[in-house]
């Protein structure tokens, strides 16, 4: 997909020969990254629904889903989800402490999932500890296993 053409860069990746469209490969499959109330729930740490295009989003990814499911292409899912005491939420947590939502037996239930995008049977959930859904995640191999050669993601 090339750069919106409102986008400050847009002249500039097409000066240079960037931001070409590549088409779509042969498997396609939906990634949806973090999708819990923590992002758009008032009183959340984490809360980015006071910003238009963030609260939005819900909406957007269930279209996507509705979408990803009609087509029946692989839709995988990525979970944060760190153990009582926070002992392998690593540094990451000494820089973010909000991220004990997501610590197990967390009662402010911000880790539930947004009612109309939770997991179908048989979707893939890769459960992280780091920002990165590839980094020291299972996710690389299920999409090479999956022969997924494009990725919508959204999250």
């Amino acid at each position: 997909m090339s750069a919106p053409s409102d986008h400050p860069d847009h002249a500039s990746y097409r000066a240079t020969g960037f931001g070409n469209r590549i088409g779509w490969g042969h498997r396609p499959a939906l990634l949806l990254i973090d999708v819990c109330t923590a992002y758009w729930t008032p009183g959340s740490p984490l809360d980015t629904s006071s910003n238009p295009a963030s609260a939005a989003s819900p909406e957007a990814m269930k279209r996507l889903l509705a979408a990803a499911r009609s087509s029946q292409i692989p839709v995988i899912w990525t979970q944060v989800s760190y153990r009582k005491g926070m002992r392998d939420a690593g540094l990451f947590y000494a820089k973010s402490k909000q991220l004990d939502v997501w610590e197990e037996g967390n009662v402010r239930g911000y880790d539930a999932v947004v009612p109309g995008l939770e997991p179908a049977e048989g979707e893939e959930v890769v459960v992280k500890r780091h920002p990165s859904a590839f980094f020291g995640t299972e996710l690389a191999g299920t999409l090479h296993l999956l022969d997924v050669d494009t990725l919508v993601i959204c999250g």
